[in-house]
């Protein structure tokens, strides 16, 4: 499943209203401001109304489901102004989902040929346009490795054809949190060079230095093949008497990424305010707030008694207990793109061709 969302769950949402009415009380007061202001004899201010900020959140919207698209692309259309915005930011995220698997049955090969056949895919042994093999006879590839693993095939789409089917309990779908091997983290980023411009921040969890979370300036390598192909288009898409000629952007451009457990959003009001990363047990075992002031000393007071009717990690299972039950544990794989709606043909910047250029 792939999401659309962005960071801060709980930061305030504006809807149409409410920013075409900001926008119109800015223009109006702008100028009685300016002319009392200062800088009132300088026409650079006088002529001009600030850039303004238009920040609309959403969270955890399933995209790209069959039959969803056009209520989607309406739905985009409605709540955003597209002919005030210059940039959009977007995250699309991935959930990776891990359940205990009873027994893994090989696929018949006649059923994976005819599969392939109806589909008319060429096979190949990677999802990698630079590295992959076709693959000319399937019955002749095995299914399993040596060490008994899947040997993947894939087609010309870099989507994997399945060759083994995972049997599930239906009755006890046993969830397990997904982390990231942080020892050749880089690999996600580069080109197989062995180098990346990307700055890869990695967080090790549970005291075990080498798996954990991964923050990146840019997004998943297999994703620059996509962005290159979406910008072609758009730029074809412009006729050649309007096509800006000089310094011309690019209409999508990556922005960065990161790998979190899902838990994350469930836990905490925003990001950093989980109670088990706040320091609390050590300010209040510390007690270094009453030589402050009485504000301190309250804050001290209040730390003191939260940890001792329960220490923070207890409250934080007593939450997932409580209000969440069998809580998801998946791994967000969150990729951020930006939109430079300048680079889109004037026709083409609307929520329904926006959100169109990520099927």
């Amino acid at each position: 499943m792939i999401y659309s969302g962005s960071h801060g769950k709980d930061s305030q949402t504006l809807n149409h209203a409410h920013m075409t009415l900001f926008n119109s009380i800015f223009i109006r007061k702008w100028s009685n401001w300016i002319s009392r202001s200062p800088w009132a004899d300088d026409s650079f201010f006088m002529d001009r109304v600030p850039v303004g900020l238009s920040v609309r959140y959403g969270q955890d919207i399933a995209i790209c489901d069959s039959g969803t698209t056009t209520a989607q692309c309406r739905s985009w259309d409605r709540q955003r102004l597209w002919s005030c915005h210059r940039y959009v930011s977007v995250a699309l995220a991935t959930h990776i989902r891990a359940h205990h698997c009873e027994d893994i049955r090989e696929l018949l090969i006649n059923d994976v040929q005819e599969s392939v056949r109806t589909a008319g895919w060429t096979v190949y042994n990677s999802w990698n346009p630079d590295v992959r093999e076709e693959i000319p006879d399937l019955a002749q590839y095995p299914c399993r490795d040596p060490s008994g693993h899947e040997n993947r095939i894939y087609n010309e789409h870099g989507a994997r054809i399945p060759r083994i089917e995972f049997m599930m309990d239906p009755d006890n779908l046993r969830n397990a949190g997904v982390l990231i091997d942080l020892r050749d983290i880089s690999s996600l980023f580069d080109q197989g060079t062995g180098t990346t411009s990307a700055v890869v921040t990695v967080f090790p969890q549970a005291f075990i230095n080498r798996i954990g979370h991964v923050k990146s300036t840019k997004v998943l390598r297999s994703f620059e093949a996509l962005i290159e192909q979406r910008n072609t288009i758009i730029s074809a898409m412009w006729d050649e008497d309007e096509a800006p000629q000089l310094n011309k952007p690019s209409a999508v451009v990556a922005g960065g990424c990161q790998f979190y457990n899902e838990l994350s959003h469930r836990v905490a009001r925003r990001a950093g305010t989980q109670e088990v990363q706040t320091g609390d047990q050590t300010s209040a075992m510390a007690s270094g707030y009453p030589h402050q002031s009485t504000t301190s000393s309250r804050r001290a007071d209040v730390l003191f008694a939260q940890c001792e009717a329960n220490l923070p990690y207890k409250r934080h299972f007593l939450l997932l207990d409580d209000h969440f039950g069998n809580a998801p544990t998946d791994l967000r794989a969150e990729n951020v793109f930006i939109l430079d709606l300048f680079a889109f043909p004037p026709e083409m910047r609307t929520g329904q061709y926006v959100t169109s250029i990520y099927e």
